[in-house]
């Protein structure tokens, strides 16, 4: 990558570290010793790696194994790096962070396309082997979503400047009519937030939204056109349609019609829902201690063949039918829960490391709901244990990918016996208007991706206007998600599905969708734990019957 490149990565990573933290304070911050140490062997490792070319006129088994050896090499490494970029010490590490980012992704791409790899690949998807034909479908997918330095840099480029867009307003100053007291001039979301909240007349908090959001931008057609550049020089007409092919839903009109029976004739207005949910009950929850849950959710997972042996208070090894997965790090120190994969599990080659963080005491029902949803993820990601490391659940990117955590999340809540928040309260009514904000985002990423508009009745009751689709393009999750919103509704309901349709036991579910030893497909997954092809409609169906018992409550 030539210097000019490379300096404008550098200068993206700076200004996101100086937006997020003034030098001041940067310079006074207490950094974790271990932490850095870490760093700096990462970066000493980074620098001394390297991958050997493969063999020519090898038998296919052993060229498979080499190929294995130089991708855990340098996905290992990757790995190991996610877990610490995020963290306030590798702001010292800027530079060689970039470097070594830039190193892999190169490596990466210079194994991928060695000649013998499209060899390797022939054998794999030509194979009898389902687990050979996962493998070449995998490494061709990868050797397919390749894109040159250029490309990937302009990409980045534009995300960056959308995402100091989409921090940058115009300041809106509320006329003398909605004017509150201690009232700043509105110049981001906080200051934004809290108006909405306080403000009780509904047409100024519409007023000042509305101006908020009406600042547009341009550069988003421009980040469009270079995913569908960047698609194109991989082979496909466009990118909804490389990011479909693999899917359960691989038509745009499928998800289109999927959405469609998700969505709401009434929502609720974004300038009203922080008064809404202001003066909405919360759910009745008496605290949890976070050791008390954790001993009750390994006692269910016990049913589905999990034990675990506690190594220390915060380690524990984790087993499947008496076969060792890995280790799972508890840290009981921060403010909500979360997992981090240090090292994904490779039959054969390595185990599973994953940390899982939360809170010591659990507060609230969505606490407790956040919390077995990571600890569900932590399971799936170690029981799901293929002997390559690109046929793992990193490097997963299809509508499917998450189902196996859903469904156990909402298997062990069932088992648990967690309370759902009630209806009206605060929980129950953020929890509906996340969902369709969710839906309108998929709608949009499906017109402004296909130009088509499939004659969809009003967007949203909040009405097509631009106000609205700033206000979309101002949520980063938008440009990292985009034609992939809907996944997560999707899964969601497949997951609920599969727990109420199933005629299997759940350690038969588990088996077949989580552990998947003989590494089928999705759709014969799904054709054994339902007794039948998954057809769309059934879901469809679902949705339906849940919208006319809610129109009639």
């Amino acid at each position: 990558m030539n210097n000019y490149i490379l300096s404008i990565f550098l200068l993206v990573a700076v200004s996101t570290d100086a937006a997020s933290s003034p030098h001041k304070d940067f310079q006074h911050k207490k950094f974790d010793a271990t932490v850095l140490a870490s760093l700096q062997l990462l970066n000493e490792q980074c620098k001394a790696f390297s991958v050997v070319p493969l063999s020519k006129k090898q038998k296919f088994e052993y060229l498979l194994g080499e190929f294995e050896k130089q991708s855990l090499k340098i996905n290992n490494l990757s790995d190991a790096l996610s877990n610490f970029v995020n963290l306030p010490e590798s702001r010292l590490f800027t530079r060689e962070i970039i470097n070594c980012q830039i190193k892999l992704s190169d490596t990466w791409r210079n194994l991928l396309y060695q000649p013998q790899v499209e060899n390797l690949i022939q054998q794999l998807t030509n194979s009898h082997n389902a687990k050979f034909r996962e493998l070449g479908f995998r490494l061709s997918q990868a050797r397919n979503s390749q894109a040159t330095q250029n490309q990937l840099a302009r990409l980045r480029i534009l995300e960056a400047e959308i995402a100091q867009w989409a921090k940058k307003k115009t300041p809106v100053i509320p006329s003398k009519l909605c004017l509150i007291p201690n009232q700043e001039n509105i110049i981001d979301n906080s200051i934004l937030h809290f108006y909405l909240l306080n403000q009780p007349q509904e047409s100024c908090r519409k007023q000042i939204w509305t101006q908020f959001y009406k600042q547009s931008t341009t550069i988003v057609q421009d980040w469009i056109e270079q995913k569908n550049t960047i698609a194109q020089y991989s082979g496909y007409r466009t990118f909804i349609e490389q990011q479909q092919f693999y899917n359960i839903l691989n038509k745009p009109q499928s998800i289109l019609n999927y959405l469609q029976s998700k969505s709401s004739t009434t929502a609720i207005e974004p300038w009203n829902i922080g008064q809404i949910l202001k003066n909405a009950p919360r759910t009745s929850f008496a605290k949890l201690q976070l050791e008390t849950l954790l001993a009750k959710s390994f006692i269910q997972l016990s049913k589905l063949g999990i034990s675990t042996q506690q190594l220390t208070p915060n380690l524990y090894r984790i087993w499947l039918n008496k076969r060792l997965l890995g280790h799972l790090y508890l840290d009981a120190s921060q403010t909500k829960s979360g997992s981090r994969v240090v090292r994904y599990p490779v039959i054969g080659h390595q185990f599973a490391d994953i940390t899982l963080t939360a809170p010591k005491i659990l507060t609230s029902n969505r606490k407790v709901k956040q919390f077995i949803s990571q600890l569900a993820r932590t399971v799936t990601i170690m029981a799901d244990s293929p002997e390559f490391y690109l046929s793992s659940n990193t490097m997963d990117f299809s509508d499917s990918r998450e189902l196996g955590a859903i469904w156990l999340t909402k298997w062990l809540q069932q088992q648990l016996k967690i309370t759902t928040a009630s209806k009206g309260s605060r929980e129950q009514i953020a929890q509906t208007y996340q969902q369709q904000l969710n839906i309108i985002k998929a709608k949009w990423a499906l017109l402004v991706f296909t130009g088509q508009e499939y004659n969809v009745p009003a967007l949203s009751a909040f009405n097509h206007s631009s106000s609205l689709v700033n206000y979309i393009y101002s949520d980063p999750n938008f440009f990292s998600q985009n034609i992939g919103i809907y996944k997560g509704l999707f899964q969601d309901d497949l997951a609920s599905m599969l727990l109420e349709k199933s005629k299997i036991s759940a350690n038969q579910i588990f088996e077949i969708l989580v552990v998947n030893e003989s590494r089928q497909a999705i759709n014969k997954r799904l054709n054994v734990i339902l007794a039948h092809p998954f057809e769309l409609k059934d879901i469809i169906n679902i949705n339906k019957l849940k919208s006319k018992k809610r129109s009639s409550n």
